[in-house]
């Protein structure tokens, strides 16, 4: 029974895409990830029937392991101990302590009754670490562990230098020809301009008003958004699935501020990447959601905070299209939601498949 416990969890952590750590011990397997900025180590520990804990001794083995990961960059190192027994009685007590969070390294200790196949963890001990609690209390009640595989691409962002360059081009075209903040000049070069797209029929315009920008604070504000949150996308994502999740936001989120204009009377000439950057955000949100780990400190905390504030400062702003952001930041999840559906893994039983 333990070993098919033992199986399952190691399992779901490679399947996770954790990094392996080599051990000493077929009955301890070791795993690791960074997640924002803090180096997680998973340890899973198969105890043999009757086994005696000695403190002491787990001591030693806690200052080794502070030794031998001492030299990486981590802000904190956190060791999850993950305990298969069938004495957890008696070892619940002994680990039943508080972590001192203000240390560099932090030991927690969680429990698995392989008799009983449930997760026990001491009052006292951290509850949660990076999402892991809930997943390993469905694999031991037999449910579904839902999760998406997405392996990085460890290449540069190709796609998001590639946008970047293309919109500080025609910035610089437009500021040759005229001015980036003259009317005549923004719908010459094909912003977005309700009356001449729905009397002229100049439907380009819905895609070509994405990579135009209003001023050089409009460009910088809008190209350093999408480096910080395409660069990071981009990592999970073909290019051609990231560039189409870009150009389909970005046409959603043109599509809603006409709509608003249509309803509300006033047309203004509009133009910029913001309904694409926040179809980026709602991408990565989503992946973030369901791979369930941080992507280098994007956390789903980080990227709803993000959304709330951006949407909290157009509201504020006049001369801000808030309905294209939130169109491009909707579009931005489904697109991904259907993109990605055959990439997720269903682990039932621990194996994957």
């Amino acid at each position: 029974m333990s070993e098919q416990i033992f199986d399952k969890i190691t399992t779901y952590f490679k399947n996770r895409h954790f990094d392996r750590i080599p051990t000493d011990s077929d009955a301890v397997m070791m795993f690791g990830t960074y997640e924002a900025n803090h180096l997680y180590l998973i340890n899973i520990i198969q105890l043999v029937d009757g086994y005696t804990l000695d403190f002491d001794r787990y001591l030693e083995y806690k200052q080794l392991t502070m030794e031998q990961f001492s030299g990486n960059s981590a802000d904190k190192i956190i060791l999850l101990n993950i305990t298969i027994t069938d004495e957890v009685a008696q070892i619940q007590e002994v680990f039943n302590y508080t972590p001192d969070l203000t240390e560099s390294f932090i030991d927690v200790n969680w429990l698995i009754d392989k008799e009983e196949e449930t997760l026990v963890i001491p009052k006292k001990q951290l509850k949660n670490v990076i999402g892991i609690e809930k997943d390993l209390r469905r694999m031991l009640k037999k449910e579904e562990t839902v999760y998406y595989n997405l392996p990085e691409n460890q290449g540069p962002p190709l796609a998001v230098y590639g946008l970047i360059a293309m919109n500080v081009l025609v910035w610089l075209y437009m500021s040759y020809v005229g001015s980036s903040t003259d009317i005549s000049t923004l719908v010459s070069t094909g912003a977005i301009k309700y009356d001449l797209i729905f009397e002229e029929h100049e439907y380009y315009r819905l895609l070509n008003g994405m990579f135009i920008h209003i001023g050089m604070a409009h460009l910088f504000h809008n190209m350093f958004s999408l480096y910080i949150f395409g660069a990071r996308l981009e990592r999970f994502l073909h290019p051609v699935q990231f560039l189409m999740i870009y150009l389909l936001s970005g046409l959603a989120g043109s599509i809603f501020s006409l709509g608003a204009a249509g309803l509300s009377g006033y047309y203004p000439v509009s133009a910029g990447a913001s309904g694409a950057v926040y179809g980026l955000m709602g991408s990565l949100l989503f992946i973030t959601m369901k791979r369930r780990r941080h992507i280098e400190g994007m956390s789903t905390y980080v990227l709803w905070l993000f959304f709330v504030l951006g949407i909290v400062y157009s509201l504020m702003t006049p001369g801000i299209d808030i309905l294209a952001h939130i169109g491009g930041f909707v579009a931005g999840i489904l697109l991904t939601m259907v993109l990605l559906f055959g990439k997720r893994k269903i682990d039932g039983s621990g194996s994957a498949q």
